[in-house]
């Protein structure tokens, strides 16, 4: 079974520390911060049926607006190398950035945040 550190070591080299994910494997989402993919994460199989409901290829355009179901908080760790984050989920409704996880918790200024759902397939 396929998880999603693995599944983003496959679409980047950039982005490979990634824990704490609880959702199933039904669908995979792409998350991209001012047009940067950043990671894939992965959506249950209830909070997919929901979103193809509303629509088939959702964006969202800024870092507040919320996505009832599947991924309500992202906190971005570039810990020490700028070229490695790290992202968990929540249920609060907002997304982070930390420059620095040890000793700085400001917000990045994100221009735009957008999610693309996309199906998998057992292989």
């Amino acid at each position: 079974m396929r998880n999603i550190h693995q599944t983003c070591q496959e679409n980047s080299t950039l982005y490979r520390n990634v824990s704490n994910l609880k959702h199933l494997r039904e669908t995979e989402t792409e998350i991209k911060i001012n047009g940067l993919i950043l990671a894939n994460q992965q959506l249950s199989k209830e909070s997919m049926l929901d979103e193809a409901k509303q629509n088939d290829q959702i964006k969202r355009n800024h870092f507040k607006k919320s996505r009832s179901g599947f991924m309500d908080k992202l906190i971005f760790d570039r810990c020490n190398n700028a070229n490695q984050f790290s992202f968990n989920t929540t249920n609060s409704r907002e997304i982070y950035y930390y420059p620095n996880a040890k000793n700085s918790f400001s917000n990045l200024n994100i221009l735009s945040i957008s999610f693309e759902n996309k199906m998998l397939y057992d292989r």
